[in-house]
């Protein structure tokens, strides 16, 4: 597996490009476990502000999305024991404030885990977080993805999404005015784009352009794959109630990762390898549907968080500065019900 490496990262440092615009980071997590401390570093208050200090971008909020079993109360009913995320990213979001009150709102939305086949029980265990959230919590996410190629530390099968009981459970996410962050593998898109039909009135966000798969059954037919995730992408575009997070490429399920390389991307390296699925999704669903994120410290295998930010900049130069605003920000700040960075600028005359 692939491991965190600091000094390695360090081989390539940039300034940031537009290092006064302001971003929300929609998709970032939080770590603090024996296992994901010894692959990919701790992730809590103290790393995540001096990794966004260090980077010199201007962020200026982000989103905690839940990680499988990161914080578990093994005390608790089995469908309340992921609780103890949401009130971890509440206490990191707490403790970034109290330092700073002008600083990065770290955690300012939170989307938990929640099991969405739980029937008239998933009442609770929203009401569960929401109290833990402290007025943090914005949606849900499950474990979802799922595919032959992969090796997951759950199951789930491919077409869960399509489930009755899947399906009741995301009525009552839109009765509850949260959003649904999917996570799918690109095989999986059909039963996103029906899930997104069903419930119209469920903001739907689509983490990581749809996470395509370019290793093992896929792995010498990108051409073909990257024309049926294209096509599936466009049709999911038809519904106005999906959104995407563009974000996570560079994961080893695309086989375009750096992990493995002598030295780590430049922004240029990476935006050209992010461009045509990452181009492609803004023109399908419009700036006004996609938001630029991190994925971090996930991400941080591969690349360092500065340029990181540098390779979207790089990628939204083609775009008016409107659309760069909606991408950085904007969007993420109308799907999560954020304060909107710019709209604080033109109040307070900045």
């Amino acid at each position: 597996m692939a491991q965190y490496k600091p000094e390695w990262l360090d081989l390539v440092k940039e300034e940031p490009i537009d290092p006064d615009l302001p971003i929300i980071d929609p998709h970032c997590h939080l770590y603090d476990d024996p296992v994901r401390r010894a692959t990919m570093g701790g992730f809590m208050t103290e790393e995540f502000l001096d990794t966004i200090a260090t980077s010199g971008h201007n962020i200026v909020s982000t989103v905690h999305c839940e990680a499988y079993r990161t914080f578990v109360d093994e005390d608790a009913p089995p469908e309340f024991q992921a609780v103890a995320e949401t009130r971890a990213a509440t206490r990191v979001g707490e403790e970034a404030q109290a330092r700073d009150p002008a600083g990065p709102r770290l955690s300012e939305g939170i989307i938990c885990y929640a099991n969405m086949a739980l029937g008239d029980g998933l009442d609770a265990v929203i009401a569960a977080h929401r109290e833990a959230a402290k007025g943090r919590l914005r949606g849900v996410r499950a474990w979802t993805m799922s595919d032959p190629e992969v090796a997951l530390p759950y199951a789930s099968s491919a077409d869960c999404m399509a489930a009755p009981e899947f399906i009741a459970g995301a009525k009552r996410l839109a009765e509850h005015k949260l959003t649904w962050d999917a996570c799918a593998f690109h095989p999986q898109l059909p039963h996103v784009a029906t899930l997104a039909g069903q419930v119209p009135d469920l903001p739907i966000v689509l983490n990581h352009v749809g996470i395509p798969i370019y290793t093992g059954r896929f792995k010498d037919k990108f051409q073909e794959t990257y024309q049926n995730w294209l096509a599936m992408m466009t049709d999911l575009a038809s519904f106005p109630n999906v959104y995407v997070k563009v974000s996570g490429l560079l994961m080893n399920f695309s086989g375009m990762a750096f992990d493995d390389k002598p030295m780590p991307p430049t922004s240029q390296q990476a935006a050209d390898v992010m461009h045509d699925h990452y181009i492609a999704a803004i023109d399908l669903f419009g700036p006004d549907r996609c938001m630029f994120s991190s994925n971090f410290p996930r991400d941080r295998l591969t690349i360092s968080y500065g340029v990181l930010w540098n390779a979207h900049k790089i990628l939204a130069g083609q775009y008016t500065a409107e659309e760069r605003t909606k991408l950085f920000s904007g969007t993420a700040a109308k799907v999560y019900n954020l304060l909107d960075p710019n709209a604080d600028r033109s109040r307070t005359g900045h």
